[in-house]
């Protein structure tokens, strides 16, 4: 009877010892879930922080002169700052460059030269890519700089013209896509070639200086009236040409004294007929 009771409390004693053993393993269970999704929750806390960060920054194209000639060589230096794109910066960016090919040759890989260890890819290939160009660099920054240089020709034989280059489809290309506005420069162009206008204008300023100079000729004619039988119209004719360039002209005051001469001379002969008709009668 005693050794039966003896194996009961042994029974009892174990049964208490696996329960107690399989309630601490439930309950250290719990706390390493609790303790899993608490650093679960913190991370997505700190992602959700991350992608809510603003991202922005400036590119600026600047030209070395505004003014061109006629087979003038420019060039745009292009530059990034006010860069927030988070702690590793950008290391990426991209656009297009547009430009009048009636005016400027034709831009090609050469043309660009990378700056500040960037690296500048251009598609100079007759595509729908044509003038796009990627700019990357191995690490990420957010310093001020310069990232490249495009050097421009103006071509030869122009009219004197406004001409524009655009900057179109800029953004950082990255996993936080940055998309700017497009930008443009404005040039004047100074040209040799005289516009199809102009000609026909400077062609009827010959022509009106050419009728011009035939109606400058000039006709004076002095007539006096009818003196008895003897003395009939006298004319005097006097006609300056301005066309016959190794000709004197007549100043004003040589012309009166000769007029005046010439009427004292017909006076003269007039008296002298009549005084003669007068002896004789």
């Amino acid at each position: 009877m005693r050794k039966s009771k003896i194996i009961l409390s042994l029974l009892i004693i174990s049964l208490l010892t696996s329960k107690t053993w399989a309630v601490k393993a439930a309950t250290s269970g719990t706390d390493e879930n609790e303790i899993n999704t608490k650093i679960s929750t913190q991370a997505d806390e700190q992602a959700g922080e991350t992608d809510t960060t603003e991202r922005s920054l400036v590119f600026t194209p600047t030209p070395n002169s505004t003014k061109l000639n006629e087979g003038e060589e420019i060039t745009i230096t292009l530059e990034l700052s006010d860069i927030k794109m988070g702690q590793d910066g950008i290391n990426t960016f991209g656009g297009k460059l547009e430009y009048d090919e009636n005016v400027f040759e034709k831009v090609t890989s050469d043309d660009i030269s990378s700056q500040n260890n960037w690296s500048i890819a251009y598609n100079d290939e007759e595509t729908a890519k044509k003038g796009t160009f990627l700019a990357t660099i191995n690490s990420g920054t957010s310093k001020n700089q310069i990232i490249g240089i495009i050097k421009l020709k103006v071509k030869t034989n122009l009219k004197s013209q406004d001409t524009e280059i655009k900057f179109t489809s800029l953004s950082s290309v990255a996993e936080d896509t940055v998309k700017l506005d497009d930008q443009t420069l404005k040039f004047s162009v100074t040209g040799t070639v005289v516009p199809d206008d102009d000609k026909k204008d400077d062609d009827k300023k010959d022509d009106d200086n050419k009728k011009d100079d035939k109606n400058n000729t000039v006709e004076n004619t002095i007539v006096i009236g009818n003196v008895t039988n003897d003395i009939e119209v006298v004319e005097n004719t006097i006609t300056v040409d301005n066309t016959q360039s190794n000709t004197k002209l007549p100043q004003t005051g040589e012309l009166d004294v000769a007029i005046a001469v010439l009427a004292l001379a017909l006076i003269a002969v007039v008296s002298y007929i009549q005084i003669k008709r007068n002896r004789d009668l």
